[in-house]
This record gives structure tokens, C-alpha cells and sequence, in this order.
């Protein structure tokens, strides 16, 4: 055992090149690797309403009734005795729009709390124990039956032997969820495990007792074509390990009643985590329209409330002493109030109930999607989702189609 605690000493020091998962050794209880936990939800109660303010300024509809509802509070250039008529409108507008996010994004946690409170088997001697995904820790060996889904990136150990006698220790995934194939993918266990494990769950549950060892391989990454490690057993040869020996989290198995396998990568540091980006701020081609519209009529109702202002100047120069008692004065600062006065009365030029129209709309759109007959699948009682009610518009925009020979 000795090599084996010299060799993990390296690891602390080579922890950013490779990783060291030890099993049955003294350090198997210190090592340290993040949570199997995941979280794809976008909000929190902390960042949620900065976010949201944020994703809805930038929408330029909204912006501009902002910049109209503070104007309208300057005592000198309001037409509504200093109180922002329009700020109740736009803050409802936005409020309709946070709202159906939050609604989304509901969804999404309610998803996580789904996977992260799935039930696994973790094996403890000669014992299997219930346990969910959350439970599971870097180093522990699980037992997945046929058809689960794998909780996080394992190394397969060993699986049930049709034929006890002669063991072949293969088994397959399907792994849909990580590249769109939904052919098998077959897995085999590495010659040196079957010899020391055995062929059948008693044997394989014992003589995982008495081993010991540690699987160096590569730091997380997101390639899912590609595994490099070596098994290393004590008092035996190190031999490699290659994708063809790992179970990645999101595949399922497939042709066998059950696999035992040691926990390599978990949360966020397996394969499928790793490859999933942040998602950005979505913006639909509707939405980029609008904003494009917009800054048309916002340079429009510029130049309108120049032309007046300036207008209004040469009116100003041309009768202040003609009409005295109106106490008409003439300046650049006027010039400039004038403009402010001009852009809050032409305010309405722009549409405050288009937002709020068309995320109604959208809304609608979604709702008819998800409870339509037309997407219902009586086969396995499913029907269509509508994860981002945003992008509903993009239905039918088809600028691409990437199609590979499986036609995936």
C-alpha cells in the first residue's frame, strides 16, 4: 500500500494535469471533488431582479418609456404636472415579462430537483443501499439496473454474466441525450476486473472488499468521444482505461440486467456538464425587428421634436416684440427645453402597449403549443414543452438544416 499513498502524493501536486480517484486506501475518505449536485435554473432570490431588470432594458421599447417617465418628473418640460403617466404602463409591461421568465425558470429548477432526487444504489460491502444522485460521491460504486440512467461518469467494473463460465463483461449504453444517436454504443469491463472480480453480483460485491487502488486519468473535459486513464490495483500491472471502459452521466443502459461501476467525475465535472455552455441572453428575430423599428421612429421623433424646437425659436425671434407680455425669451438653453418639452408631448408617437401585446401573444402561442392534440403522443403520454416562451416566433425560421448520414 505504500505505493500507492507515494503515488497520491503526487497527485496534490499534478492535480491540475490529471485526476487520482482512490478506492479502498486511506485517502479514499480525504479526497475532495465537487458535489453531484446540478443546477440549471438561471435565477436566484438575490440575482433575480437585477437580471431581469437588465434583460428588459435592453429591450429598446422599454428603455425609451423609462427614459420618457423620468423626463416627465422635471417640473420645466412636463405636461403632466411632474407625475410619470407612462411608468405605470412600461413597469407593467416589464413586470408581465419577468413574470413568464420566472414561470420558465420554475420549470427548469423544478427539473433539477427531479434529477438531483433520483434514487441510485450505492454498494457498501456485500450491501446495496438506496440513496439519490445528490448522494453520490467521487469513489463510490454503484449499481445501475437496466434502462437507468448513469448518475455521473463511472468506470465500469463489472455487470451481470448470462453465462457465469465465461464471463465476457460487456454491456451497452444508449446515449441519446449526450449526441442524438440512438444506436447502442457497447461498453466492455477491463480483462484485469473480471479476472479479479468474478461473474456474479456475490462475487463481485466481495472481492471489491479486499481491492485496492486508484484510476489516474485526464482532468474533467467536455469531450465525450474520449477517455484517458490507467487502473492501477495493488499488486497488480497498471493497465489503460479508454471511452470504450466509461459509463457517462445522461447515457442509460441498455442489454443487461445490471452493472456495477466506481464513480469517477460527478456534477459538474462530468462530461455532459462540462460541454453545456451558459445560455445567453436570448433574443428572438421578432424582438431584434422591433428594436431595429424603434431606433427607426425614436430617430424619427428626434428629429420631429428638433425641427419644432427649432422652429418654435424662429416663431420666438421673429414675434418677442410684437408679443411682449408673453415675456418670450430666446436663448440655447431654451433651445434645449424646448426639445425636452417637444419629446415627452410626442411621447405616445411610440406604442407602450406593444410589449405588452406581443408577450400576451407569445404567451398565447405557448400555451397552444403545449396542449395542442397535434404534439400529444398517446404512445408514451408526452406532450410538447415550451421551455423559453421568447423564442415561440422562431417557429417555421429555418435558415440552416445540418444533417449528418444518420440524418440526426
Amino acid at each position: 500500500l505504500n505505493e500507492l499513498e507515494m503515488s497520491s502524493e503526487v497527485s496534490h501536486t499534478a492535480s491540475t494535469t490529471c485526476r487520482f480517484v482512490h478506492f479502498n486506501t486511506p485517502l479514499a475518505t480525504t479526497q475532495k471533488f465537487c458535489s453531484n449536485k446540478i443546477k440549471t435554473s438561471l435565477y436566484t432570490w438575490w440575482n433575480a431582479p437585477f437580471k431581469l431588470t437588465y434583460e428588459e432594458v435592453r429591450k429598446l421599447a422599454n428603455l425609451y418609456f423609462l427614459c420618457v417617465s423620468g423626463l416627465q418628473v422635471v417640473p420645466s418640460i412636463s405636461n403632466t404636472n411632474s407625475v410619470p403617466t407612462t411608468l405605470p404602463a412600461v413597469l407593467l409591461v416589464m413586470g408581465f415579462s419577468m413574470a413568464l421568465k420566472l414561470s420558465e425558470d420554475r420549470a427548469r429548477r423544478r427539473a433539477d430537483k427531479i434529477a438531483n432526487d433520483s434514487a441510485c444504489r450505492k454498494c457498501f460491502g456485500n450491501e446495496i443501499v438506496e440513496g439519490t444522485w445528490t448522494d453520490v460521491k467521487v469513489g463510490d460504486v454503484l449499481k445501475i439496473h437496466n434502462r437507468e440512467s448513469l448518475p455521473a461518469d463511472v468506470l465500469l467494473l463489472g455487470g451481470y454474466e448470462p453465462e457465469p463460465a465465461k464471463p465476457r463483461g460487456a454491456c451497452h449504453v444508449e446515449t441519446k441525450q449526450l449526441d442524438g444517436e440512438t444506436n447502442l454504443k457497447g461498453k466492455t469491463v477491463l480483462s484485469l476486473l473480471i479476472n479479479l472480480l468474478g461473474s456474479t453480483l456475490e462475487q463481485q460485491l466481495t472481492s471489491l472488499q479486499s481491492l485496492a487502488g486508484y484510476v489516474e486519468c485526464e482532468p474533467p473535459n467536455p469531450q465525450t468521444n474520449k477517455f484517458v486513464g490507467t487502473l492501477h490495483v495493488q499488486g497488480q500491472e497498471a493497465v489503460p482505461i479508454g471511452i470504450g471502459n466509461v459509463l457517462l452521466r445522461g447515457s442509460s443502459v441498455r442489454n443487461t440486467e445490471y452493472v456495477l461501476g466506481l464513480v469517477i467525475n460527478t456534477g459538474a465535472d462530468t462530461k455532459v456538464m462540462q460541454g453545456a455552455r451558459k445560455p445567453p441572453l436570448k433574443q428572438s428575430t421578432m424582438d431584434r425587428s422591433i428594436n431595429l423599428m424603434m431606433g427607426f421612429i425614436v430617430v424619427t421623433l428626434v428629429c420631429m421634436c428638433t425641427l419644432s424646437s427649432v422652429l418654435k425659436s424662429a416663431w420666438v425671434v421673429d414675434n418677442r416684440d410684437k408679443h411682449w407680455y408673453l415675456e418670450l425669451q430666446d436663448s440655447s438653453v431654451n433651445v434645449l427645453i424646448d426639445f425636452l418639452y417637444f419629446l415627452v408631448l410626442l411621447a405616445s408617437f411610440v406604442s407602450v402597449t406593444l410589449g405588452v401585446s406581443i408577450q400576451m401573444c407569445k404567451f398565447a402561442i405557448a400555451w397552444f403549443m403545449a396542449n395542442s392534440l397535434a404534439t400529444y403522443d398517446e404512445t408514451c403520454d408526452t406532450s410538447l414543452k415550451v421551455r423559453t416562451a421568447e423564442l415561440v416566433d422562431e417557429i417555421g425560421i429555418i435558415s440552416h438544416i445540418f444533417s449528418d448520414k444518420t440524418g440526426t
